[in-house]
């Protein structure tokens, strides 16, 4: 009894010792951290709210939501990196695309690639010596010939999972005089001068002037191609820098059992009957492999886009993906994603719960938006994930089909877009899980707090600066783009050189500023002598004096004045108090 009554004494003691440091806590409070504290605890402030039940369930709060937030951000780590294998992807991505892409044409004297397709001629005379090289080999190293269990892989260890198939999209041609929408009257399609020379126009892009009445040759010999669409050929559009283009098409599935001759014989007799001409805007070309060890599933594109100015523009696409759950890992990761979308569920309940209680507060602070902002981006990747899996999984669960040998059935590259959309949200998503874990700072220590705070009060400035010196260089980018785009359009692969579209000379000015890039400088001076130095030479000054100093200015004026005169506000500092007394009683 005696020991009964000593425990009993303690225990007493101590919760004598914490409520007297609470009411000690609940003292130092002024009326507004009083105030800030009762909405962290989530109770609208007034007479009727008693501050020392306000104050515990402040900190049973900030507990539960500190353990909550560090299991959900350590199970949104895990979920990401097994779900998708990065390491492994890459060498496997790698190592097919260094075979399509680095194969040089063996039938001229100098080396050439696919990327320095130009011409039809070039794109042909790949399709028939380059392609056929890797993607039906018929021989070792040494000439031994390949086994029938050995056959249709590529680098004799990606299985090809179905027909390759060549397809292309086809416009149809106007009357020059007419005009692509048949203007008459006032407008004059073509210059009068030149009416005599002009008759027939072909369009840029498709739409409704896709060529779908035509017929053309086909393969075998003697066969003609009728259009299909998309839905036919089981495809779905597909854009790039320049265009985009339907799912439909003049499409030749090659069977895999087809031998590297006929292959190469089906190519020479359509390039011999003019298989692509004015009308073509893209020829593509799919295949897709799958690799047992790592159980990767690779779809590989390879475009020739044959542009309206006559230039044909070769680009490639590389999805690599993994199907179905065939190991535990696969289920492992898949457990762990579910347990993010639980605790995601919790959190908008109960930011929901908030908003519905106290609107008016609720709404005034501003890491409410970035959670906003973190469901939205997570329910778009949910969009995605659920996309993937539908279709997906009855493909991979599906008994064998012997028509995978003979026709493309699948299409492997939109669902690898689908896929790559998935880890893009899941990217953007990550800065925004771990900057929302930016909140809980504060709590670590003095000096984590000061760095906390001198961010978040600093962000309106900074918000507010980057605004303006965005729309600063967008002027400067819209100045260069109509002086020298031109002159200095850069590579026609797209927006990554030169400043030939708007969006490829706002990047110019930021890499002036950010990495110290050229911009091109000597080809600007040679095409304006005048302008060209005055509009570089403007920009690196506002950009010297302005966008490189003034963030890093008020980010140390505000964390001068933060550690000068104190920002810490008492509730954290007491959290960390109770906190720190905790970890000391379950360490002693």
């Amino acid at each position: 009894m005696a020991e009964d009554d000593v425990e009993e004494d303690a225990a007493a003691a101590a919760a004598a010792k914490k409520k007297q440091e609470a009411n000690q806590f609940a003292d130092t409070l002024t009326k507004k951290h009083a105030k800030q504290l009762m909405l962290a605890a989530g109770f609208i402030p007034g007479p009727n709210v008693s501050l020392q039940h306000a104050i515990d369930t402040f900190k049973k709060r900030q507990f539960r939501e500190i353990f909550l937030y560090s299991l959900f951000l350590f199970c949104f780590t895990v979920s990401s990196y097994t779900q998708r294998d990065v390491q492994n992807a890459s060498l496997y991505v790698n190592s097919v695309r260094s075979v399509v892409m680095e194969k040089p044409f063996a039938v001229v004297p100098f080396w050439k690639g696919f990327r320095n397709i130009s011409l039809p001629e070039d794109c042909w005379l790949y399709l028939e010596t380059v392609l056929p090289a890797y993607l039906f080999e018929e021989t070792w190293y040494n000439g031994d010939p390949i086994g029938p269990d050995e056959k249709n892989k590529v680098l004799f260890v990606n299985h090809l999972v179905q027909a390759p198939r060549i397809r292309q999209v086809r416009v149809q041609s106007y009357k020059c005089a007419d005009g692509p929408g048949g203007l008459t009257g006032v407008f004059s399609a073509i210059p009068q001068r030149l009416k005599q020379y002009l008759i027939n126009c072909y369009p840029a892009v498709g739409g409704s002037t896709w060529a779908k009445d035509e017929e053309i040759p086909g393969w075998p010999p003697g066969n003609k191609l009728k259009y299909r669409s998309g839905e036919e050929l089981a495809t779905e559009y597909y854009s790039t820098n320049f265009e985009v283009y339907e799912g439909g098409g003049y499409a030749i599935d090659i069977p895999l059992n087809t031998t590297q001759a006929d292959v190469k014989a089906m190519f020479r007799y359509l390039m011999e009957n003019k298989w692509t001409d004015l009308k073509t805007r893209a020829l593509f070309f799919d295949f897709v492999t799958y690799h047992q060890d790592q159980r990767f599933f690779l779809s590989v594109r390879l475009t020739f886009e044959f542009l309206h100015i006559g230039q044909i523009v070769p680009t490639e696409s590389f999805r690599v993906m993994r199907l179905g759950f065939i190991d535990n890992a696969q289920y492992i990761s898949l457990v762990f994603d579910v347990l993010v979308h639980l605790l995601l569920l919790h959190f908008i309940y109960d930011d929901l719960e908030r908003f519905l209680r106290m609107p008016k507060y609720w709404l005034k602070d501003l890491w409410n938006y970035l959670s906003v902002s973190m469901y939205i981006v997570f329910g778009i990747s949910l969009v995605f994930k659920v996309r993937f899996f539908t279709r997906s999984l009855p493909y991979i669960n599906s008994p064998p089909e012997e028509m995978d040998t003979q026709v493309a059935g699948f299409d492997f590259e939109s669902l690898g877009w689908i896929s790559s959309q998935i880890w893009n949200w899941t990217a953007v998503n990550s800065i925004l899980v771990w900057g929302r874990a930016f909140r809980f700072f504060k709590y670590a220590n003095d000096a984590v707090a000061s760095l906390s705070y001198a961010v978040f009060d600093s962000s309106t400035q900074l918000v507010s600066f980057f605004l303006v010196f965005s729309l600063l260089t967008f002027a400067y980018g819209v100045s260069f783009h109509i002086s020298f785009g031109v002159d200095v359009g850069g590579n026609i692969r797209g927006v990554t050189g030169g400043l030939g579209t708007l969006m490829s000379s706002i990047f110019a000015q930021w890499r002036l500023l950010l990495v110290g890039g050229s911009n091109d400088f000597s080809q600007i001076v040679e095409a304006n002598r005048l302008l060209g130095p005055l509009l570089l030479l403007t920009y690196q000054i506002i950009g010297a004096m302005i966008a490189i100093k003034l963030p890093a200015a008020i980010l140390n004026k505000t964390y001068s004045t933060i550690s000068d005169h104190g920002s810490d506000d008492p509730m954290a500092k007491e959290f960390r108090s109770v906190l720190a007394r905790g970890v000391n009683r379950m360490v002693s």
